[in-house]
């Protein structure tokens, strides 16, 4: 097949005057779909599916003697809500006239495996996908990928201002655009109007693109939700700073006001977020979740911390934090400039952190900044820190009154869980609550860690329900090895367990015995399950 339609407009009009959705697949010898004149008196057609013709050039043919006036405006295909153009190796654009166009009630274009595509109208005008020969007023979600010829999405230096060109669009989603290097202009007043409702926003495996957009442009995304950006090898910031913009360091912003999930993932080039001075504040932020970024160094302002976050970023909202092979990150949080009155973390349930080799510390130890910062923190997880000695100093473990998991794995140079600190009572009979919600504590493949904390506080967990210990081929005792009485035995006086219902025990080979002759008089009065495999064959499991 050749051709669809005829061009004689009069018997079209009657024949498709009431067709809704329109599927056109698997015709090889397709070159076009239609001409304008037929495309015009689709008056009803609500659905568009182009797919797998692989000589198809136009979707809708210019004709000769079309208009060829630049100013000339036309409404077309007044009903079409869906368009979806995929697998058309030879595409080049929908409409290669000259004639504005306007699609009044169009939701959704899906652009996919377009290799020749350059622009969606009038390819010879512009270096973008989209220009000013076309208006979507209607559109809501826009997914490009694989479309291989495209350098930039938009050109909309000639939009006029009163005539938004995406006013409504919610979802945008770029994948595979290998040639692409910007997203964005910088014209705040066109941006303002034709973006002010994007919420969602994913951008993926564009190599060229090195960064998200500039300042200017995100200062006006206010509705924008859910940000994720992944696998764009040489993207060095999302937000990049401008030429003549704010250098003073006591300039405080409120950006990307709606923003809830943040995701940055397999940006092997990336070193920040934002990389000017501003100090800024997310105040809905929920969730970010950084994966695979090895040259990373700070989140806002890397020439100012060798940190990962410092007192330039907020986040009074931030629920859950992962970072996952964040390669440069040497500390978590640089906090020594926070004031007390304004939390940075305040409601942080869940805290992963994984595969960072170089950290060497995840909190300080200002006692007063901590408590603020991590009083509602639940969960937390820490594995494959190999620099990591200690997990937390006491000051900052006894902050943590909310949590209720505690998980940390394959960190083979840790030694201690928590960190006894200089200057900490030295009386045997000093007793203390430690984590009062905590309920499963997991330790394992842990080889050079020798107890949970060593100082000579006796620590108490009240909720704590299930102990599971794996592979601990050096540790001696729970609490406490500074001890002379029970310092061979796992458990002694120093801890009380009154809730304690399963200890899991595989692999741990420094103790002599798990229970001393002195133990806690109201501990393990609830243990249910006992399971001890692996361990050394002369280790007691009873005195």
């Amino acid at each position: 097949m050749r051709s669809i339609w005829m061009s004689n407009d009069v018997i079209i009009h009657h024949i498709f005057q009431n067709l809704k959705n329109l599927t056109i697949k698997g015709c090889p010898n397709l070159e076009i779909l239609c001409p304008f004149s037929v495309a015009a008196i689709l008056d009803q057609l609500e659905t568009l599916n182009v797919e797998s013709n692989e000589n198809m050039k136009e979707i809708i043919a210019k004709e000769t003697g079309e208009m060829k006036n630049d100013d000339t405006e036309m409404t077309i295909l007044p009903k079409l809500r869906n368009i979806e153009l995929q697998s058309l190796s030879n595409l080049k654009c929908f409409f290669g006239g000259s004639i504005k166009l306007i699609f009044p009630s169009l939701k959704s274009i899906n652009c996919k495996d377009l290799n020749e595509m350059v622009a969606f109208v009038s390819p010879e005008d512009s270096g973008a996908l989209f220009s000013d020969k076309v208006k979507f007023p209607g559109l809501e979600e826009l997914r490009i990928s694989n479309v291989g010829g495209i350098k930039e999405l938009w050109n909309l230096s000639y939009v006029e201002e009163e005539v938004p060109t995406f006013p409504r669009l919610v979802h945008l989603e770029v994948d595979s655009l290998p040639k692409m290097r910007s997203i964005w202009m910088s014209n705040d007043i066109i941006i303002h109007h034709i973006f002010q409702n994007l919420k969602n926003l994913t951008v993926k495996r564009c190599p060229n693109l090195e960064i998200l957009c500039p300042l200017s442009v995100v200062a006006v995304l206010k509705q924008l939700e859910t940000l994720k950006v992944k696998q764009n090898e040489n993207m060095k910031e999302i937000i990049a700073k401008e030429v003549g913009g704010m250098k003073t360091n006591d300039i405080e912003m409120t950006i990307l006001p709606k923003l809830r999930n943040i995701e940055l993932q397999s940006l092997s080039n990336f070193k920040c977020f934002f990389g000017g001075s501003i100090k800024l504040i997310f105040p809905s932020l929920k969730s970010i979740n950084c994966n695979d970024l090895n040259k990373m160094v700070a989140f806002v302002s890397p020439e100012d911390s060798g940190a990962l976050f410092n007192d330039k970023v907020k986040f009074p909202g931030l629920e859950e934090l992962r970072i996952s092979n964040v390669c440069g990150i040497k500390e978590l949080w640089n906090l020594s400039d926070v004031e007390e009155e304004v939390p940075t973390f305040p409601r942080l349930v869940h805290l992963t952190v994984d595969r960072l080799p170089e950290m060497r510390s995840i909190w300080m130890s200002n006692d007063v900044i901590i408590h603020h910062i991590f009083q509602n923190l639940k969960n937390l997880t820490v594995t494959q820190c190999p620099k990591l000695e200690i997990l937390c100093p006491f000051s900052v473990a006894a902050t943590f009154e909310q949590l209720e998991t505690l998980n940390v794995q394959e960190n083979e140079n840790m030694k201690e869980i928590i960190a006894k600190e200089t200057g900490e009572t030295k009386n045997n009979s000093t007793e203390m609550i430690i984590f009062p919600k905590l309920q499963n504590m997991k330790l394992e493949m842990l080889p050079d860690l020798k107890c949970f904390f060593g100082g000579s506080i006796k620590l108490v967990f009240p909720s704590l329900e299930i102990i599971n210990f794996s592979n601990l081929g050096k540790m001696v005792t729970f609490v406490s090895t500074e001890y002379p009485r029970n310092s061979d035995a796992l458990f002694n006086d120093k801890v009380a367990l009154p809730t304690i219902k399963k200890i899991y025990m595989h692999h741990v080979n420094g103790p002599k015995e798990i229970w001393g002759s002195h133990l806690d008089a109201g501990s393990f009065n609830k243990l249910e399950s006992l399971t001890v495999s692996n361990v050394e064959k002369d280790t007691k499991v009873f005195h």
